[in-house]
């Protein structure tokens, strides 16, 4: 539905949170220039790929995920990301970089929580409304006014900054987060259970495969890891744990950003692991998807020493069990908490 927003040809336009590349190619086609941001790395290269593709030659794609300009644009689009707190710093983030005149145009789901952000955009620009309704989609509109206004002090800390805390259950374990990032503002309970039935080797190396902000990483290092790597698709959980990192001081640690084990692909020599630990997702929007998991155990096997082990924890629902054992001839659980279980596959 937002594809069909009027755009001119002479517009400065920029995509936040390019979930479609198709919405990338079609306003390509029309305004002057296309800038897209999104927090995905694999997002921003489909994009790339399909702007290359198509032929569309005036679409920038960018990866700061937040635009930095002042009275840049001419035209906002926001498809509605998952979070309210994500949801806000894009849309403060539109307040800033849109011209007086300027117009944010927000599109989604209306029970995916478009009508929230449409209200909340009101509170930045002084007033928003829905501008079109169909099929259970719905397309909201502000306009910039003249004078930026403040991030609302009632909404809380700028989500477009980094935050830090203290993880009353790993003894106050300083990390650095922000919304957009898994479980973000705590410990999530699956992690904290594979974190207990990690057992690391002296000198081994690790890796941390969909890092967030890099608390297995960082407990993989404190506990003897020799060289710890910590990949994740997100750029917003690369900033985090490249911080939670730094913080303690970690000089074992590379924190890269890329999809799976593409980020490795680029090396002369293999690079191969003691020990792959990871807590896969396992939902995109508000289903059930295990496709990047699956893709997780499938190609572990390959990035792993003889002997060497994959730790995951799941949702015992998930079943990944089965799955693991189609790669790997040796797979253990560990425990199983009818909530959550720990597998460990070990490569012969």
């Amino acid at each position: 539905m937002i594809e069909e927003t009027p755009i001119a040809s002479t517009d400065r336009v920029m995509i936040l949170h390019a979930n479609d590349p198709a919405l990338a190619v079609a306003i390509g086609r029309q305004a002057a220039e296309t800038v897209v941001y999104d927090a995905s790395v694999s997002t921003l290269d489909r994009v790339r790929q399909q702007v290359r593709v198509r032929g569309v030659p005036n679409v920038e794609v960018r990866s700061d995920v937040f635009p930095s300009e002042s009275a840049a644009f001419d035209v906002a689009l926001l498809p509605v990301p998952k979070g309210r707190e994500l949801a806000r710093g894009l849309l403060w983030s539109a307040h800033q970089a849109l011209r007086p005149g300027g117009k944010l145009y927000i599109g989604g789901a209306t029970d995916g929580g478009t009508k929230t952000l449409i209200a909340d955009a009101a509170v930045l620009f002084g007033k928003s409304g829905t501008v079109a309704y169909r099929h259970h989609q719905r397309l909201g509109l502000a306009v910039q006014p003249n004078k930026i206004s403040a991030y609302p002090a009632e909404w809380g800390e700028n989500p477009t900054h980094l935050q830090t805390r203290q993880l009353a259950e790993l003894d106050g374990l300083t990390v650095h987060t922000m919304p957009g990032v898994f479980s973000w503002d705590h410990l999530d309970d699956g992690t904290a259970l594979l974190i207990e039935h990690m057992a690391i080797n002296a000198g081994e190396r690790v890796l941390d495969m969909g890092c967030g902000y890099g608390v297995i990483g960082v407990i993989a290092a404190q506990r003897g890891a020799g060289d710890v790597m910590l990949i994740d698709d997100s750029l917003l959980a690369i900033r985090c744990a490249q911080a939670t990192v730094e913080a303690h001081g970690l000089t074992n640690a590379t924190v890269l950003a890329g999809d799976l084990f593409e980020p490795l692909n680029g090396s002369d020599t293999p690079q191969l692991f003691d020990l792959i630990v990871s807590n896969p997702p396992f939902h995109q929007k508000f289903d059930v998807n295990t496709n990047v998991a699956h893709r997780l155990m499938r190609e572990s096997k390959a990035a792993l020493n003889p002997g060497g082990r994959l730790l995951i924890v799941a949702n015992a629902f998930l079943k990944y069990e089965t799955v693991m054992q189609e790669t790997f001839t040796s797979v253990r659980k560990l425990i199983d908490t009818n909530r959550y279980v720990v597998l460990e596959a070990r490569r012969g």
